[in-house]
C-alpha cells in the first residue's frame, strides 16, 4: 500500500504525451497457453475503486476553470479570443468530459454516445474554423496533463496499490486519448464533406461554363465559391476515367477540375498560351496514367468548343486510329474531319472494295493493309514494303491481285483519291482494318 507520492511523480512523466488505449486482441491471433494479463485490461479504469469517483468529484468544477484558463493562455490560436459562446461551449465540453471519465471509474465501457458527440463536434468546427488539429490536440494535451496533477494529489492519500495508481494515470491519457480520436474524426468527416461540396460546386461550374447559354452570373458566383479566377483563355482536357482528387492534385489549383459525362473527367487549363503554361501542361499530363486529349486553346466563352474537340480527339484516340496519347486536337484535325464525315465515306468505302468481298477474312486484309500503305506512300513500293514489314516483291504481287479485282479503278486518279479517303476514314472512325472490313453477311 503506498500513501506517499514517488509514484505519482514518476507517473507524471508522461504528462507531455497521451497515452494510446489498449486495443483487444484480435481474434484468433491469442498464442496458445496464453492468458490475458488483469493489469492492461481494455479499459483501464474498470480496475479502479469505484470510491474515487466519489472523492474526486467535488474537484471537477475548479478543475474545469483550471483547465480553460491554462487553454486560453497557451493555446496560442486560442489566445485573445472574446467569443464568451465559444469559452462557454470550451468550459461546457471540459466538465462534462471531466464527470463522464469520473462516472467510467468501475466500469467496464467507453464514454458514452452524448460525449463522443461533442468532441466530435469540436473537430468539425476546428475545420470550419480554417485551423488545423495542431491547436485542438495541444488543448487535449494540457487537459491531461493538469487533470493528472490534480486528481494525483488527490489520490495520493487513498489507500491505493502501485498498480491502482499505475492504472489511474493510464485511464486518465487513454480517455483523453479517445476524445482527441473523435475529435479528428469528426475533423476528417467534415474535411470530406467540405471536399465533396467543392467537387459538386466545380462540377457545376463546368457545366455552366460548357453549357449552350453560359448564365455569366452564375458562372461568377460558382468560381468566387470555389476559388477559381476566370481565365481569359482555356484549353480543355477530356480523361478516360481515373480519380478525380489525384487529377486535381496533378494539374494544381488554378486549373479546374471536374466530372464530366460517366466517367469522364475534365479539366479547363487557364492561360494556356502563357509563359512557361505549355511546360507545365505537359508535366502535369506525365502524372496522368488515364488516355486524355486536349482541346483548342479558346477565349473562356468558347469553352464548349474546347471540351467538344478533346472529347472527339479522345473518342479517337481511344480506338486507336491516330497514334499514342495523349493527343492534341491541333495535332489531328484531317482525322478528325475524316471521322466527323465517317458515314458517308464508309459507305464509298463499301462500293469502292466491293469486288474484295468474294475473299477470305485473311486476303482481303492482307490486301486492303497493302492498298493502304502503298496509297499513304504515293505510290511507292519500297516505302510501302517497309511500312509492312514484308518483300517489295510481296507488294508487287498483292497489287497485281489488287487490280484483279478492282480492274481500272486504280489508275484512275480521282477514283484512287476516293478510295484512300474513304479508307482513311473507315481506319480513324472505325479502328484497323483487319477489324472494320470483315465480311458483313456473316
Amino acid at each position: 500500500m503506498i500513501k506517499n507520492s514517488d509514484l505519482v511523480t514518476e507517473c507524471a512523466i508522461c504528462h507531455d504525451r497521451i497515452v494510446s488505449q489498449e486495443q483487444p486482441p484480435v481474434p484468433g491471433d491469442e498464442q496458445p497457453g496464453a492468458a490475458t494479463s488483469p493489469a492492461f485490461p481494455i479499459y483501464p479504469w474498470s480496475v479502479l475503486p469505484p470510491r474515487l469517483a466519489t472523492r474526486l468529484e467535488p474537484a471537477v468544477p475548479a478543475l474545469a476553470e483550471l483547465l480553460v484558463t491554462e487553454i486560453s493562455t497557451n493555446v496560442p490560436q486560442y489566445t485573445g479570443r472574446r467569443s464568451e459562446r465559444f469559452w462557454t461551449g470550451i468550459r461546457q465540453g471540459v466538465e462534462q468530459s471531466l464527470h463522464v471519465f469520473l462516472q467510467l471509474i468501475g466500469e467496464p465501457r467507453g464514454p458514452d454516445p452524448q460525449l463522443r458527440a461533442i468532441v466530435r463536434g469540436l473537430g468539425r468546427n476546428e475545420h470550419e474554423a480554417g485551423r488545423t488539429l495542431d491547436a485542438l490536440q495541444m488543448a487535449y494535451r494540457i487537459g491531461a496533463r493538469h487533470s493528472w496533477r490534480t486528481f494525483a494529489t488527490l489520490i495520493a492519500t487513498e489507500q491505493l496499490t502501485t498498480e491502482q495508481v499505475t492504472a489511474f494515470a493510464e485511464s486518465t491519457f487513454a480517455f483523453v486519448d479517445e476524445l482527441a480520436a473523435e475529435s479528428v474524426a469528426g475533423y476528417t468527416e467534415s474535411q470530406a464533406a467540405a471536399a465533396s461540396e467543392q467537387e459538386r460546386l466545380r462540377s457545376l461550374l463546368l457545366t455552366a461554363l460548357t453549357g449552350p447559354a453560359p448564365d455569366t452570373a452564375m458562372v461568377r458566383r460558382t468560381a468566387s465559391a470555389v476559388g477559381w479566377l476566370l481565365p481569359e483563355r482555356v484549353r480543355a482536357i477530356s480523361t478516360s476515367g481515373g480519380e478525380l482528387r489525384a487529377l486535381a492534385r496533378s494539374f494544381g489549383g488554378d486549373a479546374l477540375t471536374a466530372a464530366g459525362e460517366g466517367d469522364e473527367l475534365v479539366v479547363l487549363w487557364p492561360d494556356p498560351d502563357g509563359p512557361g503554361r505549355s511546360s507545365r501542361l505537359e508535366l502535369a499530363l506525365s502524372r496522368v496514367e488515364s488516355p486524355a486529349a486536349l482541346g483548342p486553346a479558346v477565349p473562356l466563352a468558347s469553352a464548349a468548343r474546347s471540351l467538344r474537340g478533346a472529347r472527339e480527339t479522345l473518342a479517337l484516340g481511344v480506338r486507336g486510329g491516330i497514334g499514342p496519347g495523349p493527343w492534341r486536337w491541333d495535332d489531328h484535325l484531317a482525322a478528325i474531319g475524316l471521322a466527323q464525315a465517317a458515314e458517308p465515306l464508309s459507305e464509298l468505302a463499301d462500293r469502292l472494295i466491293a469486288p474484295l468481298r468474294a475473299e477470305s477474312d485473311g486476303s482481303r486484309m492482307r490486301l486492303l493493309q497493302t492498298l493502304e500503305a502503298v496509297l499513304d506512300a504515293g505510290g511507292n513500293h519500297g516505302t510501302a514494303a517497309h511500312e509492312l514489314g514484308i518483300h517489295v516483291q510481296t507488294v508487287r504481287y498483292r497489287l497485281g491481285r489488287l487490280r484483279e479485282l478492282l480492274g481500272p479503278l486504280l489508275d484512275d486518279p480521282k477514283r484512287r483519291f476516293e478510295l484512300h479517303v474513304a479508307l482513311r476514314a473507315r481506319r480513324v472512325a472505325m479502328g484497323p482494318v483487319a477489324e472494320t472490313f470483315r465480311d458483313r453477311r456473316r
